[in-house]
C-alpha cells in the first residue's frame, strides 16, 4: 500500500502492514517507480542467522505447545535441550 509517500508491505498471511520492511533486488524500487513515490536506495543485509543458530545462543528456551513431545528427539539433536 502507499502511505505518506512510502510503499508499505502487507504480510500475505496476517494482513498486517510491515513498516520499515523493503523488498530486495530492485523490486521495492520498481514498485516505488510504478506508484510515483520517491525511489529510495536498496537496503543492504549486513548479517543473517538461521532460527536454529539464533536459538543456540541461549542456554534455555521456553514455549508452550501440546505437540512438543513428538519433536523431543529433534529438540535434543538440534538444540541439545530436553522437552519438559
Amino acid at each position: 500500500i502507499v502511505r505518506d509517500g512510502q510503499i508499505i508491505i502487507v504480510d500475505e498471511f496476517t494482513g498486517r502492514t510491515m513498516p520499515g520492511r523493503r523488498w530486495s533486488e530492485g523490486l521495492h524500487q520498481a514498485v516505488e517507480a510504478k506508484e510515483g513515490v520517491a525511489i529510495q536506495q536498496e537496503n543492504q543485509t549486513l548479517a543473517s542467522i538461521t532460527f536454529q543458530n539464533l536459538f543456540r545462543l541461549y542456554p534455555k528456551l521456553a514455549g508452550m505447545t501440546g505437540t512438543a513431545d513428538t519433536e523431543a528427539y529433534e529438540f535434543q539433536q538440534i538444540y541439545g535441550l530436553e522437552v519438559v
